[in-house]
């Protein structure tokens, strides 16, 4: 294996409209290698992970634009019809909306009092949303984060971690680490274990399992092909 696991020419066949190709290869091969993600069969289930969770390194916030059928079947513990209907995407008929999506309440309802956060008032959900390479989401998660990068200020500027190329990859390096998920790459990858563990659903529907894999599958073929 080479010294940088991801090449520029690499990782811009594996993300063409990345905005910040080189600042994205700089900060992979950087942080890759310093928390010993470096096997092939590593560094390709790390990058169709994270190409799934930032739509190929083009998106790095949580999109929260639901519609209100979909908030009553992601979160159903957390959204009552009505909530869903006040706060989700109403679409109408040929492409129309009706009613924008409401991302701050969502979020606020979606995440309060849990993952550190406080109740819906506070604002923590959406101050805390899903932002990086894999989507660091709750206040306690970015708190750990915060003292590992020794970034004590990162609570009061959350933005940072979807806007700067480095935090945006450390914290997904970072989760990648804390959970040992090299553990699923030995021999073979184990893509449904591997994405149960980051998305927390090992339904394939909603998982979303099969980009995953193919672009695991993509990053592993170019690769083997470089070496």
């Amino acid at each position: 294996m080479k010294s940088e696991p991801i090449s520029r020419e690499m990782f811009r066949k594996l993300c063409p409209d990345c905005k910040k190709p080189d600042d994205y290869t700089h900060w992979l091969n950087e942080c890759l290698v310093r928390y010993q993600i470096t096997s092939p069969l590593c560094v390709a289930a790390f990058m169709g992970q994270c190409m799934h969770e930032s739509s190929r390194f083009t998106r790095f916030e949580e999109n929260l634009n639901y519609k209100w059928q979909v908030l009553m079947m992601k979160w159903p513990r957390h959204f009552t019809e009505a909530a869903a209907k006040r706060y989700g995407r109403i679409d109408g008929p040929n492409k129309t909306v009706i009613q924008k999506a409401n991302p701050a309440m969502i979020a606020n309802i979606a995440y309060e009092n849990r993952m550190g956060n406080g109740p819906r008032a506070s604002g923590d959900g959406y101050a805390y949303r899903g932002r990086g390479v894999i989507q660091l989401t709750g206040k306690t998660a970015y708190a750990r984060f915060a003292h590992f990068a020794c970034e004590p200020d990162l609570l009061q500027t959350p933005d940072r971690v979807a806007a700067e190329p480095e935090l945006a990859v450390l914290s997904a390096v970072w989760f990648w680490s804390i959970n040992e998920l090299n553990r699923f790459c030995v021999g073979s990858i184990k893509h449904a274990a591997l994405t149960k563990a980051i998305n927390g659903s090992s339904d394939p529907t909603q998982n979303h399992l099969a980009e995953r894999v193919k672009y695991s599958e993509y990053a592993l073929s170019l690769i083997q092909s470089a070496r």
